[in-house]
């Protein structure tokens, strides 16, 4: 890094001077003199007070930078447009709000109805499947049907399906089980 610059940059580091400066400026009488004739102007800048231009100078400097902005006036021959001025705030249509308003009711009351036909588990015919809490065993909707009497036994209910359903499958892993030992075990044997 050049010299003067590190002498700059250590006017303004709250560190002051690096020892490998302080070496050279005591043997270099060029490089000292220069330090300080630049930290005597950097004190003299220091001490002057800031100064705030007049409005009339803010104006002119606020002119020509809106003129170096403004594009170049059009011809009068020529197709391009200059921009239009800033319109005034408006406030949005009410037209719309309602509209909008009443778009996303309708969407609510349909989003609300599909959760509430799905919750219930209905079907489009009416015949959907309906859980009885037991997972696997499900209930049609219509068990009073007279198709529904012949399919399934009158002493059928629910609750002793199940039950039997459940000693069914611990018989026959209990079977499968026997299997493996190679004896078998008769039904009546198990508890």
């Amino acid at each position: 890094m050049d010299d003067r610059l590190r002498l700059i940059q250590s006017l303004y580091d709250p560190d002051g001077l690096s020892p490998d400066l302080r070496r050279r400026l005591a043997d270099d009488e060029t490089l000292r003199s220069e330090y300080e004739a630049l930290r005597d102007t950097k004190d003299a800048l220091d001490q002057r007070p800031s100064q705030t231009p007049d409005a009339e100078v803010l104006d002119r400097v606020v002119a020509r930078a809106k003129a170096a902005a403004d594009p170049e006036p059009p011809e009068p021959g020529s197709s391009a447009r200059t921009p239009a001025a800033d319109r005034s705030p408006r406030r949005p249509s009410a037209e719309w709000t309602r509209r909008l308003q009443g778009v996303s009711a309708a969407i609510a009351v349909v989003l609300m109805a599909g959760i509430g036909w799905w919750a219930v588990g209905g079907d489009l015919d009416g015949e959907g499947a309906v859980s009885n809490g037991v997972s696997g065993a499900t209930t049609s909707q219509t068990e009073a049907a007279p198709d529904d009497e012949q399919a399934m036994p009158a002493w059928d209910d629910r609750d002793e399906l199940v039950r039997l359903h459940r000693r069914i499958e611990q018989l026959q892993s209990q079977d499968q089980m026997a299997g493996w030992e190679g004896q078998s075990q008769p039904v009546q044997s198990t508890p």
